[in-house]
């Protein structure tokens, strides 16, 4: 089992690498921005262990953080962003790679897995139209990459 300190180190080493504020946190957890930033900075010299819990459940067992909404420069529209390991990739990249790989997702018996996984944020969450355009166009196509 991890310790207390070594979750705060991968907290800190975590949010710093992806870039992930205090009030981002705050926002999908029950805490305060105030205590989840001193937590990120150091400034708390003890913090609870249900803190530290809730924010490390939160960072590391919630996939939906790694989703963020940035804004595009130049043209003022939201873009959906993957990002990991401070790389940004945007949702067309994700959609131009599963196209273009449908066939050995389909082989490797991961097109089904994906259709489930769509089916199961569409019917647990709101999703934008880019997905569910992907999922249309994952079952027109699967009959015919069998």
């Amino acid at each position: 089992m991890i310790s207390k300190k070594e979750k705060i180190e991968k907290i800190i080493n975590y949010t710093q690498k992806n870039k992930i504020k205090a009030y981002k946190i705050a926002q999908n957890t029950k805490l305060t921005e105030v205590g989840v930033s001193k937590i990120l900075k150091k400034s708390s010299k003890n913090p609870r262990d249900l803190t530290v819990d809730e924010i490390y459940d939160y960072l590391f067992k919630n996939k939906e953080e790694h989703f963020s909404k940035i804004e595009d420069e130049q043209q003022g529209s939201e873009k959906i962003t993957f990002v990991k390991d401070n790389i940004k990739i945007n949702l067309d990249e994700i959609i131009a790679f599963l196209i273009s790989n449908v066939k050995k997702l389909n082989n490797e018996g991961k097109l089904d897995s994906l259709i489930e996984a769509i089916n199961y944020v569409k019917n647990n969450n709101k999703l934008n139209d880019e997905i569910n355009g992907i999922k249309e166009l994952i079952e027109r196509n699967k009959d015919i990459l069998k």
